[in-house]
């Protein structure tokens, strides 16, 4: 009986030496693992589709919603925006905020998106021309978000009368064009944040 003992003991020894190094591995490469990756799943339920490498300005890393929220005009066609012609990386949101604070229309392309609320966020906003550009190059052109094969809002206005967007459908595939206001296009929201 006592070498069955002593074998039960050093068996569950093993056992248990075994289970605290694997613990400790898995908790290695577990944290070898900062942040968000491209296409990873974001805070507010979105997908991740940009990574500027650092945390500044109070964010690091851009979600767009899971699929666009539905189609809008732009908005304010005739009228001058100013403050919507913000085209790079980080200028969606103050171009979506200016245009809602100076378009009176009920529903336009920038009010939807800022009045979205996925993952309880009330931070969401239209994206900029390369915002926009960077949604289709990440997620759509692989297939990592659901595509409408149409044309999608961006928050840059163009002029007046027309206003950036970037067409998804099989013919004109990433290609982005400024179009009148007054279509009707897909609103994607997008949103700031962090690890």
């Amino acid at each position: 009986m006592e070498f069955a003992e002593k074998f039960a003991s050093r068996r569950f020894f093993i056992i248990l030496l075994f289970l605290v190094f694997s613990l400790l591995i898995i908790n290695r490469l577990c944290a070898g693992k900062n942040g968000y990756s491209i296409g990873d799943i974001g805070p507010a339920g979105g997908i991740i589709f940009y990574d500027k490498g650092d945390n500044s300005d109070g964010w690091r890393y851009m979600e767009a919603a899971p699929k666009a929220i539905g189609r809008a005009v732009w908005g304010c066609y005739r009228y001058s925006m100013g403050g919507t012609g913000g085209k790079t990386v980080g200028t969606g949101r103050e171009n979506t905020i200016n245009h809602v604070e100076h378009c009176s229309e009920k529903t336009f392309a920038a009010k939807m998106a800022h009045s979205y609320r996925g993952g309880g966020k009330d931070d969401w906003f239209l994206p900029s021309k390369d915002e926009l550009e960077m949604i289709y190059s990440n997620l759509i052109s692989k297939g990592l978000i659901e595509n409408e094969n149409h044309h999608y809002w961006s928050s840059t206005s163009y002029s007046i009368h027309y206003a950036w967007n970037i067409a998804t459908y099989e013919r004109n595939k990433g290609k982005q064009y400024y179009w009148g206001k007054y279509n009707a296009f897909y609103v994607m929201p997008v949103r700031y944040c962090s690890e």
